[in-house]
């Protein structure tokens, strides 16, 4: 339990938000996609096939192109940062260094521990996800192996319902 209890206060510094240090800001959980360019400029952002918005910066220590997911939520709200790595050929070698960055940070896994394909960080709010996995991708129109490192505010699916004072 009081694993659990440090996990918790580790992944509290992820409730109001993701902080990217490239901009000096955090962006909060639950904002729109067009509140998303009143943070950072829309020109800094390209976009994924899939729509999303990708932003090289830093997040938990890792640095790349990460995805702003607006599409699970049903108000289409900031629920999930994540970022993913498609190339067969490094995908243990990403899912591995993100590992070692992650368990830096955050300590041990204390919902999945599976040292060479999945890890998962994870407590009322949400959770961080290190994974190897095969799915599915639609616009692909083809199964595929991929890394990916994720950060979901389940918090924000639990009342879809939007909170006294947004839209």
């Amino acid at each position: 339990m009081a694993a659990s209890a440090g996990i918790t206060m580790v992944l509290e510094r992820f409730r109001d938000g993701i902080l990217v240090p490239e901009f000096g800001i955090r962006i909060p959980w639950r904002i729109t996609e067009s509140e998303l360019y009143q943070y950072i400029p829309h020109e800094a952002f390209t976009f994924s096939i899939a729509g999303w918005p990708l932003l090289n910066c830093t997040i938990l220590g890792i640095s790349g192109s990460w995805g702003f997911n607006f599409v699970t939520h049903p108000h289409a709200k900031l629920v999930e940062v994540a970022i993913q790595n498609l190339d067969r050929r490094t995908i243990q070698k990403t899912f591995a260094r993100a590992s070692k960055v992650l368990i830096d940070l955050l300590g041990s896994p204390n919902s999945v521990n599976l040292p060479s394909s999945n890890q998962r960080w994870s407590d009322d709010w949400g959770f961080v996800a290190n994974s190897v996995h095969i799915g599915y991708f639609a616009l692909l129109r083809r199964r595929r192996k991929s890394h990916s490192v994720k950060v979901f505010f389940r918090a924000a699916m639990l009342n879809s319902r939007p909170v006294a004072g947004e839209p």
